[in-house]
């Protein structure tokens, strides 16, 4: 089990992005790491986790990808935070990442949970107005 994000352009999955510039973006971001051959792993600090897929997937948000195909674009980024390492405060320690990445595309991040947007103001107000820790934003 884990709570769950997502970005994307639209409800259909719309638009597309390379994966190689979103991915440079990833490995440029502090905390950041690869995981597998199209994933990431964020680790912000002790006791925190949330794995980044960048996938390709149908209008309905189903993934399409084949295991040996190549996808040099793609439509959706998904985030998984396991409920261990959600810790007391989700907003704060994960959020900024997913609308940094979404701000970048032009898309939106979804808190699946809610179904709502992301918002910076939503980001800034749990951060109590912090400069944000990681050097991308």
């Amino acid at each position: 089990m884990s709570y769950d994000l997502t970005i994307a352009k639209d409800e259909t999955f719309s638009a597309w992005t390379r994966y190689s510039e979103l991915a440079d973006f990833l490995r440029a971001a502090e905390h950041v790491r690869p995981d597998g051959r199209r994933g990431f792993v964020f680790e912000p600090g002790p006791g925190r986790c949330m794995f980044i897929r960048l996938e390709v997937v149908d209008d309905e948000g189903d993934n399409i990808e084949e295991d040996a195909g190549e996808y040099p674009e793609i439509n959706c980024v998904r985030m998984d935070i396991p409920y261990s390492m959600l810790g007391d405060q989700p907003v704060p320690d994960y959020f900024p990442l997913a609308l940094a990445i979404a701000e970048r595309l032009g898309w939106t991040a979804y808190d699946n949970q809610s179904g709502e947007p992301i918002s910076r103001h939503q980001v800034e107000r749990e951060r109590g107005h912090q400069r944000p820790w990681w050097k991308l934003w």
